[in-house]
């Protein structure tokens, strides 16, 4: 080969080099096109990066960078659509319940499995030293959905080793009273779910430099309650938002071009346990402040009659409790004067005893959140009180109630009462050998669960509307006059001499406000007050009972049939006189007082009785006529019977007593963070106003 040959072949080998570098600086042009591409990488998106890819825009001779982010929501366990459309092979929706197989499906590897493939890592390059840093590159979604992994996994965990560690506490005589498991994933009415939905980067704003999530206003919400976050600012005119909690932080704030974005960080340690925030529906009315009631419709039956109004919800049916002046509404659906309602409108006014009066009320008439068969007891706090158990005891509040409904001479002993005295008893047998007040074991929970229950199948009867609607009223009326007293006596410096009314307006009642000093109604208020405060701590409980069994009952009976004399009378589930036969009362009022300092134990009064009233039996009608036997005083006038004052005080009496054990029970049944204090926001209970997680 000449020189010649020897440099054209240097000069092909030099093009062929050149060639090939502006082949591969093309292709890096084209590549790098792809603009956001190495934003969506595996440190940003964890295995959600497989699903990135380029794909090549013809008309642009680009590169564009699509990827899949989740669009997360809550739903029921059996829910099969989502935001983007009916489950199927191109719109896929899966559930997070903590399960290796929903870890895969939903992409997101459990917090625990990364931290010990770093840890293993961390031993494999034998590091010496231990530096704690913040994955300040992965995206907020990835993190929330470890999160959500991580809540239903330990929590569910737990509740396993909790009913192994009573069966084993206990031995074969729990056999009866525990369940073979916990309740599992399918009776939770409310969980975290996620679609797949691709996007280019291309739509992406200027601001934004990871790729984020979908979600909702009132999702985020309530995934937020769920997790255990409170609000600490929640300010929408100023676009602010701010809630921490169980180690977790989140706050919004409002991006240009596209709308509301929040981040989501772990500061600190979680606890899913007892803690965790029960995984029923009604959680979603309860983070928005608003409260159902055991006398709301259900879902079938709004709908078919359109009476529910979202806009504005206040109701007898549903409460809101989001801030002062929403607790003041609600109240004047069940009556309350303007007195009253003024009480709680007033941050300077005394809103509580031992706890808030607003608990009382959510306690009464409240549905029952509490899922069988589970150890969950936590619920977001639906009012602007808080709720600290510190200063009281409800064990011993209910321990001293049935002592006082067993004791009391001034309470007729009716089968409802006898049927509270022995829901009061099957309570006692697991409240005397309560040890810690903070680990509640099944056989108590599900005795609580029943004791509500028995209590609102006498409240709200489903079997007949007509009775149901008399209980209503009543009980509506029952719930306004104790509020109204109790709201009196905590504010005595400010009260006047006047009550409520049949309509709910105040009404002078004359001579009976210019008694001496010493029957004066307010100075029986403002000694019961100064008992009550003055009163040793251990000794608080035992006096809030007594202030109520001996002030606010009879004041609750007195101003309830004032208000219902000019109302015809439907006689109750139970017949009084049945029970005044069973229990040898005489039918004359006199010899009713007379027998009174001599009335014996509720549990001995209450051996004789039938069994106590059930749903769908109902004492009344030919029956009821047919039993009250013979004598002269049975036959004279029973319509006038049915409506005397005696007969109507009794029968109130049974709704107070059993609205005051249910408001126990069902507090005891659940349980509010201390930190917890609702921020006003019903408006966006539903809204489907979109969000995005960064």
């Amino acid at each position: 080969m000449d020189s010649s040959d020897a440099v054209s072949v240097v000069a092909l080998i030099v093009s062929v080099i050149a060639l090939v570098g502006a082949i591969l600086q093309l292709l890096q042009q084209y590549f790098s096109s792809a603009e956001g591409y190495k934003n969506c990488g595996q440190q940003v998106m964890g295995e959600w990066s497989l699903t990135r890819k380029r794909h090549f825009r013809f008309t642009e001779l680009r590169f564009e960078t699509q990827f899949e982010v989740p669009v997360i929501f809550l739903c029921p366990p059996d829910n099969i659509k989502g935001p983007l459309g009916a489950r199927s092979e191109k719109t896929p929706l899966w559930h997070v319940d903590g399960t290796t197989e929903s870890e895969t499906l939903t992409r997101t590897p459990s917090a625990s499995k990364e931290k010990s493939d770093k840890d293993r890592l961390k031993d494999s390059r034998k590091l010496n030293e231990d530096v704690h840093t913040a994955d300040n590159e992965r995206a907020n979604w990835y993190i929330l959905l470890q999160a959500l992994h991580e809540m239903e996994k330990t929590s569910q965990m737990w509740q396993n080793e909790q009913l192994e560690t009573e069966r084993n506490t206990y031995g074969p005589k729990s056999r009866g009273e525990l369940p073979e498991t916990v309740a599992a994933f399918q009776k939770h009415t409310v969980v975290a779910a996620l679609q797949p939905k691709r996007k280019s980067w291309d739509v992406m704003p200027g601001e934004i430099k990871k790729p984020y999530a979908t979600t909702t206003i009132c999702h985020i919400i309530e995934m937020a309650a769920m997790l255990g976050l409170h609000w600490r600012e929640f300010d929408r005119s100023e676009n602010r938002y701010h809630a921490e909690g169980n180690g977790y932080l989140l706050t919004g704030r409002e991006v240009d071009d596209l709308g509301l974005m929040f981040s989501f960080k772990v500061y600190a340690k979680n606890d899913f346990r007892q803690r965790r925030i029960i995984p029923n529906e009604e959680i979603k009315r309860l983070a928005f402040g608003d409260v159902s009631t055991i006398y709301r419709l259900t879902a079938a039956e709004e709908k078919e009659k359109g009476t529910f109004d979202h806009e504005d919800p206040k109701s007898v049916e549903v409460l809101q409790f989001g801030s002062l002046s929403e607790l003041g509404e609600s109240l004047t659906h069940y009556g309350c004067n303007s007195k009253t309602v003024n009480y709680f409108k007033d941050s300077s006014k005394k809103h509580g005893h031992l706890f808030p009066v607003a608990f009382e009320v959510v306690g009464m008439v409240a549905k029952t959140v509490y899922i069988p068969d589970t150890y969950f007891r936590f619920l977001p706090n639906p009012t602007t009180f808080s709720w600290n158990r510190k200063n009281f005891s409800l064990r011993k509040l209910l321990l001293q109630y049935h002592e006082a409904l067993r004791t009391s001479a001034d309470i007729e002993k009716t089968e409802q009462i006898c049927e509270l005295v022995t829901l009061g008893k099957g309570l006692r047998t697991h409240l005397d050998r309560w040890e810690n007040e903070d680990e509640f074991t099944m056989g108590l929970l599900s005795c609580l669960h029943r004791s509500i229950q028995a209590c609102d199948r006498y409240l709200a009867p489903t079997n007949d509307k007509k009775q149901k609607s008399y209980m209503f009223k009543n009980v509506k009326l029952v719930i306004r006059e104790h509020v109204q007293k109790v709201m009196r006596i905590l504010n005595i410096g400010s009260a006047t001499g006047t009550s409520t009314g049949s309509n709910g307006h105040d009404v002078d009642h004359g001579d009976d406000r210019t008694l001496g000093s010493k029957d004066r109604p307010q100075d029986k208020e403002s000694a019961a007050l100064d008992e009550l405060n003055s009163a040793a701590p251990e000794a608080r409980n035992a006096k809030l009972i007594e202030i109520y069994f001996r002030t606010v009952l009879p004041a609750v009976l007195k101003n309830c049939y004032e208000s219902r004399t000019d109302e015809s009378y439907i006689p109750s589930m139970q017949s009084r006189d049945n029970l005044s036969m069973a229990l040898g009362r005489a039918d004359d009022e006199a010899d009713v007082a007379s027998n009174r300092s001599e009335t014996p134990v509720l549990d001995e009064m209450c051996d004789g009785l039938t069994t106590p009233y059930h749903d769908g039996e109902m004492d009344g009608g030919e029956n009821e006529k047919k039993s009250r036997g013979g004598g002269v005083a049975g036959q004279q006038d029973e319509d006038k019977d049915f409506s005397n004052r005696h007969t109507r005080e009794n029968e109130f009496a049974d709704i107070w007593c059993t609205l005051l054990f249910r408001m126990l029970c069902w507090l005891l049944l659940h349980d509010f963070h201390k930190k917890d204090v609702q921020l006003s926001k019903s408006e966006l209970y539903g809204s489907r106003l979109p969000v995005y997680i960064s």
